[in-house]
């Protein structure tokens, strides 16, 4: 009998050391899936977070960039508004001066030697019609003889600040030196140094 006491629990042992081993192997295995399945659940939950985080960083960038240019645009129609008004303001200021200096008898002899030089510049052509102001029509003589010995057809032209335009058909050729063109040549060199355009906004 001890023999077989002896085999039985040998064959006792041999099956809970397999059944040990198998439940091992077993535990292994479901540690291993437990692992791979909370790895796959946290990379799962890390790419959704990062997703969503992702789309917030591109709300906020999106938000605030309209925000920032509304904020950029209305600085730049202000800062436009402000340099028309500068701008305005220093060429009515320099229209008033016009005004001023064409009532001086200064004036009455600026305008006799624009004449003159128109005249050297038509140098004795005929056909040639002189503008002035219609304030200025008071200096009709005084022009003619600046164009003397030619004749020259003297009218009203249709600008208001002062000196004389000058047209030769002969020679197809136009002479502007009214004041007019000036402050206008003056006010778009203004308007190209300070940038006094609406093309940026």
């Amino acid at each position: 009998m001890p023999k077989y006491d002896e085999k039985l629990e040998r064959f006792t042992s041999a099956i809970l050391n397999d059944a040990h081993l198998e439940a091992e192997k077993i535990k292994k295995e479901i540690d291993l899936e437990y692992k791979q399945a909370l790895t796959t659940a946290e990379n799962e939950f890390l790419t959704e977070v990062f997703k969503y985080i992702k789309d917030e960083i591109a709300k906020i960038k999106s938000t605030e960039g309209k925000r920032l240019s509304k904020k950029l645009l209305d600085a730049k129609r202000t800062l436009f508004l402000r340099r028309n008004e500068i701008a305005n303001a220093v060429f009515d200021e320099l229209r008033n001066r016009i005004s001023v200096y064409t009532s001086t008898p200064e004036y009455e002899e600026r305008l006799l030697q624009l004449s003159k030089k128109a005249a050297s510049m038509v140098n004795g052509s005929c056909g040639t019609v002189v503008y002035l102001r219609n304030a200025d029509m008071q200096f009709i003589d005084k022009v003619k003889s600046a164009f003397a010995p030619n004749d020259v057809d003297i009218r009203e032209g249709n600008f208001t600040l002062g000196g004389i335009v000058a047209e030769c058909k002969d020679k197809r050729m136009r002479i502007d030196e009214s004041f007019d063109l000036a402050v206008s040549e003056r006010y778009e060199h203004f308007t190209e140094m300070f940038g006094v355009s609406l093309a940026e906004l």
